[in-house]
């Protein structure tokens, strides 16, 4: 049985195996870690095991032949291994784990091993002990869009409005896009029902990334309803539209909105299954 497993070039894939579920040992350890955004580091983790999985389970296939990391892949390893002593003396070390275990996967698995799992491994060592950073990365520029996009859109219902950076006026009444409102706490649930999306309806590595590549404006076009939503209830309404059942609500809605807008693209990408079934006829001579 053993022979399924352990065949000629397996072993590369099977020590980048153990070293992968290493990492999301670490990746789960430091989401314990991080009580104060336990639910968006279990999205991410379960994320990264996601795209971890479906990676793995390609080698998982019998008869077929791995290569042994090359002479360029191990010059790679090295460099790589570099750069988390430059980053430990310039002051910046959430990328270390990262990059050290990048490495040794390079070395001992090959750059196409370490191609194919880079995605989890940076999910679990760099961006879940550092999500409080990412998130005020992301959410400042999520919140100027939101921002620009939504007052346009409510001088549409006659409403007299304005933006300044963050903040909209409406009456005289300034209303913040805060971070909540940016979308950036459901950001990781969203990225995570895309990517399953694209997972299930594609098997091609090009089509995949070109139509995820789609997600983030879904959601800023979703998130941007959201807002509107939101001001013309505040102006017919008033504080009401502030209330928390209501912004859970519209957070949800707005999850499903994305999944269904993002499902809908998939029309404009090719289907494998249906090139498989194409049937091309010969031409025929005409006698």
């Amino acid at each position: 049985m053993w022979r399924r497993y352990l065949q000629p070039g397996s072993l590369p894939v099977l020590a980048s195996l153990a070293l992968t579920l290493a990492a999301a040992a670490i990746g789960l350890w430091q989401v314990i870690l991080n009580p104060g955004e336990t639910a968006a580091a279990v999205v991410v983790w379960l994320w990264g095991a996601i795209i971890a999985g479906t990676v793995f389970a390609g080698y998982h296939q019998v008869g077929r032949i791995v290569v042994w990391p090359t002479r360029r892949a191990k010059v790679l390893a090295w460099v790589v291994l570099v750069l988390p002593v430059i980053c430990y003396f310039a002051g910046w070390r959430m990328a270390n784990f990262f990059l050290l275990f990048a490495a040794v996967i390079c070395y001992v698995g090959g750059i196409g091993v370490l191609t194919a799992i880079v995605v989890p491994l940076f999910l679990w060592l760099t961006v879940i002990p550092t999500l409080s950073y990412f998130h005020f990365l992301l959410s400042y520029p999520l919140r100027l869009i939101g921002s620009w996009l939504t007052v346009p859109v409510v001088r549409l219902f006659g409403i007299a409005v304005d933006g300044t950076g963050t903040v909209i006026n409406m009456g005289g009444k300034e209303v913040a896009v805060t971070a909540a409102c940016s979308g950036i706490e459901q950001l990781e649930a969203m990225l995570l029902v895309g990517w399953i999306i694209v997972m299930v309806q594609h098997r091609g590595r090009l089509v995949r990334i070109m139509h995820f590549s789609l997600i983030l404006p879904v959601i800023i076009f979703c998130n941007t309803i959201r807002l509107t939503v939101t001001l013309l209830l505040f102006h017919y309404c008033g504080d009401v539209a502030f209330n928390n059942t209501i912004h859970t609500v519209l957070g949800l809605l707005m999850v499903v909105m994305v999944a269904v807008i993002f499902l809908a693209l998939q029309v404009f990408f090719p289907s494998e299954r249906n090139r498989e079934n194409l049937v091309v006829e010969p031409d025929r001579e005409v006698s």
